[in-house]
């Protein structure tokens, strides 16, 4: 993994801070398809959607429902979104969207976003994330990460950070609810016995349930077993 740090001057619109938009031009983001549920006003992605308005994207919706609607499939994806809880509840509110429930103000929400822009990218595609974690896509949703960018600006403002992965190649990807029914009786008494051996706590949900699923489907490739088409 290559990890670099390169000071700049603060920017909101993270993709005109000189070290990240050289960092995009290296990684050839926009050559191929590219999609950015967050891409405000200077992204290089060709299927762009932002909340505001103003924004010179091509849809203005909620970042989950449209991904949600999108079937086919990129070459990247570009995750910029607010840096911070509070700072997507004030974000979201000013647009007079909802933040109850599984809403921005909800960690389930942004797992809910990750899952659905991971399930876009191609295998060995990539994805790069903008944040103040470096915690990216992750592994648990086939990815890795091959280059952290830090960006300090100075005085008591956080550092940006950038991170690079790449969708393992063979991953299927994750599946919903009803792929339980789809399942081998060899493949159901192995996932009983994953779940047996886990330490997480699972959610009676579909997106808990999706989640656990995909995460078996992962261990499985991993360990060169058939994995769910």
């Amino acid at each position: 993994m290559k990890i670099e740090r390169t000071w700049a001057m603060p920017n909101k619109n993270t993709f005109t801070i000189q070290p990240i938009s050289q960092l995009l031009v290296e990684e050839k983001v926009g050559f191929g398809k590219w999609i950015d549920p967050f891409a405000g006003f200077h992204s290089p992605a060709q299927l762009t959607n932002d909340l505001n308005p103003d924004a010179p994207t091509l849809f203005h919706e909620d970042a989950r429902d449209w991904l949600q609607e999108i079937q086919e499939t990129f070459d990247g994806g570009l995750f910029d979104p607010p840096y911070s809880i509070s700072q997507a509840v004030e974000v979201y509110k000013g647009f007079g969207k909802e933040v109850l429930g599984r809403g921005p103000g909800n960690m389930g929400y942004w797992a809910d976003i990750k899952n659905e822009l991971g399930r876009l990218i191609r295998p060995g595609g990539k994805v790069i994330c903008c944040g103040w974690s470096s915690q990216g896509l992750g592994k648990s949703r086939g990815f890795s990460m091959t280059r952290v960018l830090l960006v300090p600006h100075g005085g008591s403002k956080n550092d940006t950070i950038v991170t690079v992965e790449i969708k393992e190649e063979g991953y299927s990807g994750y599946v919903y609810k009803d792929v339980l029914e789809s399942l081998t009786p060899e493949q159901a008494e192995d996932l009983g016995n994953w779940m047996s051996g886990q330490t997480m706590a699972l959610r009676d949900t579909e997106d808990g349930l999706q989640s656990i699923i995909y995460a078996w489907d992962y261990d499985r490739w991993l360990k060169g077993l058939p994995v769910i088409d």
